[in-house]
């Protein structure tokens, strides 16, 4: 059950039809509030609003000057809410900074917060949601038109904060070959920037995005037990950087033969560290010559930091393909 609170000064009434589809992709709205002073004319247009969309107006009145009681009320009401155990979820609809740290607050009790408000709502307090949505999204797609036009490869290439935050993403929730599912890297997004939206891009979902940008490659399959499409997603420069890495890795014919014949899967030997990647370590077995990647899956999520280029350490020789000429390393417990 979601809990959904509106301070209608720093809201539109225009947008709500888009607002309330988009709050039901998060879960059911039980529980509609809209705060304001109700007796002031410039909270006219949402008297209609709130009738056909069964959302309780809450009358807070402006004691003082200077002093938005409105806000109070809501966070307050926010509180008591929350302390019930009911909800799964908040939406504050709010571009006031003011709700930042309500918003860390629901979180701190594992409880996620859904923002929405204007390009204009400050950066602390989109940060403080777990996703943040802006309202001029919705007014586009409730007057029936793109947001923003869809952008060209050359675009999206040149948007530094856009293809890093892309590149992060898939990453950090790629396997041992580089594939990420798309659905694991829109939750990694999700995390690093509360307010990502692919229609900021002209675009409507993540995978066109991502595909629009050139990239990436993408590999599109169907699962096993059913015929649910999913994907994976691979970052291309990754891919170079891999295939680059093993050429120079690359043993002797020689050394690969003493490897074989002094070797075998499950083995635990010693190895140095050669360098460390994004994908894990790469590590040369001792007085072997050969190479081989221990992924960053079977180490400590800051490994880049507590590893060093140069430190031996045991490892378990986990597979070794002969036709390759490669092995894959875990890491000695």
């Amino acid at each position: 059950m979601l809990a959904v609170l509106v301070d209608a000064d720093n809201a539109q009434p225009s947008i709500t039809e888009a607002l309330m589809a988009e709050i039901a992709k998060f879960g059911i709205a039980s529980v509609k509030r809209i705060y304001g002073d109700w007796t002031t004319p410039n909270l006219s247009g949402w008297k209609s609003i709130v009738l056909d969309y069964s959302i309780q107006p809450i009358q807070q009145f402006r004691y003082t000057t200077g002093k938005n009681a409105t806000d109070s009320a809501m966070i307050i009401d926010a509180m008591d809410l929350l302390y019930t155990g009911r909800f799964n979820g908040f939406c504050l609809v709010s571009s006031d900074s003011d709700f930042t740290r309500l918003a860390a607050r629901i979180r701190e009790e594992g409880i996620p917060v859904y923002g929405f408000g204007e390009r204009k709502t400050p950066k602390a307090f989109v940060s403080a949601c777990d996703e943040f949505v802006y309202t001029e999204i919705l007014w586009a797609e409730k007057e029936k038109t793109s947001p923003q036009p869809a952008h060209t490869a050359n675009i999206l290439k040149g948007d530094a904060k856009l293809v890093n935050l892309l590149r992060r993403a898939v990453d950090a929730t790629s396997d041992e070959k580089g594939w990420a599912r798309l659905s694991a890297v829109g939750t990694n997004i999700a995390k690093q920037a509360p307010d990502f939206d692919p229609k900021n891009y002209g675009c409507t979902k993540l995978g066109e995005l991502i595909e629009a940008t050139k990239l990436f490659d993408i590999n599109k399959t169907k699962s096993s037990d059913n015929d649910t499409k999913i994907i994976y997603i691979r970052n291309q420069r990754k891919k170079v950087e891999n295939e680059s890495k093993q050429r120079d890795f690359a043993c002797t014919v020689q050394q690969w033969e003493q490897f074989v014949q002094r070797y075998e899967a499950g083995n635990t030997c010693n190895g140095t560290i050669e360098s460390i990647s994004w994908m894990g370590l790469f590590i040369t077995v001792a007085d072997s010559g050969v190479t081989g990647l221990l992924h960053k899956s079977n180490l400590p999520e800051d490994f880049t930091t507590c590893f060093t280029v140069g430190l031996e350490i045991s490892i378990i020789i986990k597979v070794i393909y002969l036709d390759k000429k490669r092995i894959e390393l875990q890491r000695a417990s």
